[in-house]
């Protein structure tokens, strides 16, 4: 199973600093302090399959994909916003949730600045 990024991969807090990095979604606040980011939406996965494949050799890029998707990533800003947190879920069996772009829940607070976060969710 190493050879599939998944959030009991050695190399996952890499890959996801990676991807909310320059080079991956860009997360960073405009002048007025709004937290912004890049992201296709629509299933476009396009930014983790090139950071897995510039980053990661030999993980299985469609399988890893695939496990995304089971866990609510279904493009490159959902993969920080839903899949570890729906993977740790779905492990305690406990309700799944995916945030579609308009974030109802905070991502896992490891991978943002607390300003960023409250920013993005309206709470000072």
């Amino acid at each position: 199973m190493n050879n599939i990024m998944t959030i009991n991969h050695p190399s996952w807090k890499h890959f996801v600093k990676l991807l909310e990095g320059k080079e991956g979604c860009n997360f960073r606040k405009d002048t007025k302090g709004e937290v912004k980011w890049k992201c296709k939406g629509m299933h476009n996965k396009d930014l983790a399959k090139n950071t897995l494949k510039k980053h990661f050799p030999g993980i299985d890029i469609k399988k890893s994909m695939e496990y995304f998707e089971k866990h609510g990533g279904h493009c490159d800003c959902e993969i920080l916003f839903n899949v570890e947190d729906n993977a740790r879920r779905l492990k305690k069996k406990t309700q799944f949730q995916t945030v579609p772009h308009e974030p109802v829940m905070k991502p896992n607070s490891m991978y943002f600045q607390a300003e960023a976060v409250k920013s993005v969710w309206g709470k000072k």
